[in-house]
């Protein structure tokens, strides 16, 4: 019996710790999370950002499930769609990520929607927030306050990731809470 369990533990052993890392945890690395200023007393604001898989061959599609920060009482899954000319936010209980490599939470697309403001948000300020993802986990980033319009140079989408957007502004399943 010693002889078995010591093979079974050389097995484990041989396996390499970054592949094992790897399918246990699927890494997704934001950057550029920003929000806009919003003026004293406001109650809600929004927070974008770039999500990217590591590594592009090897892309496990993800799905945000959760958002957290202490600068707001909630913070909430938020897509936009064109339904009859008329754009709509809806709430979402999760979002899957498509498989592009890259995909941006924008102002005109997905988001973060914080609710009741625990603070002013100004230019210049940072605060935490916390993204769960179904299987790369808790992430977590330093959202920047840039002001109203203020983009990031490098949110030029690729055209995947813009296809991607186009399509979830025109899909009317993307209004559901089941995603």
């Amino acid at each position: 019996m010693k002889i078995l369990s010591l093979l079974c533990a050389l097995t484990l052993l041989s396996v390499p710790a970054a592949h094992a890392a790897d399918t246990a945890h699927p890494a997704i690395v934001v950057s550029d999370a920003y929000a806009f200023a919003v003026p004293d007393g406001a109650k809600a604001g929004a927070v974008f950002m770039r999500l990217t898989y590591p590594n592009n061959s090897e892309i496990v599609p993800d799905r945000i499930l959760h958002a957290a920060t202490p600068a707001a009482g909630k913070a909430e899954i938020h897509t936009m769609t064109l339904d009859d000319n008329v754009m709509s936010m809806r709430k979402v209980d999760s979002f899957p990520l498509p498989p592009t490599g890259t995909f941006s939470l924008k102002p005109d697309g997905v988001h973060v929607m914080l609710l009741d403001l625990k603070r002013s948000l100004k230019v210049g300020d940072q605060f935490p927030l916390t993204l769960t993802f179904a299987k790369a986990g808790a992430v977590k980033v330093d959202v920047n306050v840039r002001a109203p319009g203020d983009v990031p140079d490098n949110n030029a989408e690729p055209p995947e990731e813009r296809a991607v957007h186009e399509d979830m502004k025109m899909d009317p399943a993307m209004n559901h809470d089941a995603h």
